[in-house]
């Protein structure tokens, strides 16, 4: 039996294929099931496959804000056949393992707590239908690798594969440096701090030069922004807030400045399409 997959499907479809010596026997031939990923591409951008960076992407979940929040999940369906004939193996027993790798997403840090997502179940059997299991993404933006391993009917192992899970918000551009505006706030853990929508960073840039020509010889300064895939920013290197929001590329800190600019830079923000200031100690943050 042939496997057929389709585009319109809700499901990215994770098949495990046999590599087997070729061989006219089927019990010689489910004695070396391997573990092989192909994929499908389902027409929800949730579930965009980027075959240049990683197998499939997922946004990253919301558990610690009321901004945006919710989980995201991607369905998998693990599937068992014959690399040669075309012809699906039921009943093969398989069990899924995955990390974070370190040092993706925009962090530059890295330990044994920072979370991976989870895949429910992790293990089971194929039967005559295939596994589904859905990956749950973690907040903190990043790349998953999953290996996949397991049995065949008859007891003997199959050979492993792997493949990626980019855990991302996708569209966010670096703003880079500007004529009118300073860019604050690197640290050891996240040393690229300034990404945002096309949008936003517009914004940004046009509320500069606003400022600087209302204010000739002065600067603004715009401290943490979003990381390079969205997701957490977990300022303090915990993976976990006080950053709520700074996930989706709409925010930015501004440095105060002095307190009689204030009312005038207020009204700039508003004309260059910013549509909240939020005042939070020493800097204003901005959201659009």
């Amino acid at each position: 039996m042939m496997i057929r997959f389709t585009r319109n499907s809700i499901m990215a479809l994770v098949t495990l294929a046999a590599c087997a010596l070729l061989s006219t026997s089927v019990t010689a031939q489910q004695q070396n099931v391997g573990i092989r990923v192909t994929l499908d591409q389902p027409t929800q951008a949730e579930f965009q496959v980027q075959q240049a960076t990683t197998n499939f992407t997922v946004q990253p979940s919301v558990t610690s804000s009321s901004i945006g929040a919710g989980e995201r999940t991607l369905p998998l369906l693990i599937l068992c056949y014959n690399l040669f004939t075309g012809e699906i193996v039921d009943n093969c027993n398989v069990v899924i393992d995955h990390q974070a790798r370190a040092f993706s997403g925009g962090h530059d840090h890295h330990d044994d707590s920072r979370p991976k997502g989870r895949f429910e179940p992790r293990s089971g059997n194929t039967g005559t239908g295939g596994l589904l299991t859905v990956y749950t993404s973690p907040e903190a933006s990043g790349i998953i690798d999953t290996t996949l391993t397991g049995t065949s009917p008859d007891g003997s192992p199959l050979v492993p594969n792997q493949f990626t899970i980019g855990v991302q918000t996708d569209g966010l551009v670096a703003l880079g440096g500007g004529l009118n505006y300073d860019l604050i706030g690197v640290t050891d853990t996240h040393s690229d701090n300034h990404y945002g929508t096309v949008s936003m960073n517009g914004s940004l840039v046009s509320l500069a030069d606003s400022y600087a020509n209302a204010f000739p010889g002065q600067r603004l300064a715009y401290n943490d922004m979003s990381l390079e895939y969205g997701g957490l920013f977990d300022i303090n290197g915990t993976w976990a807030p006080p950053h709520s929001s700074h996930r989706f590329g709409v925010d930015a800190d501004l440095r105060l400045v002095p307190a009689e600019r204030r009312l005038r830079l207020h009204q700039l923000i508003t004309a260059a399409g910013i549509s909240r200031v939020i005042v939070e100690g020493n800097h204003w943050h901005l959201r659009q």
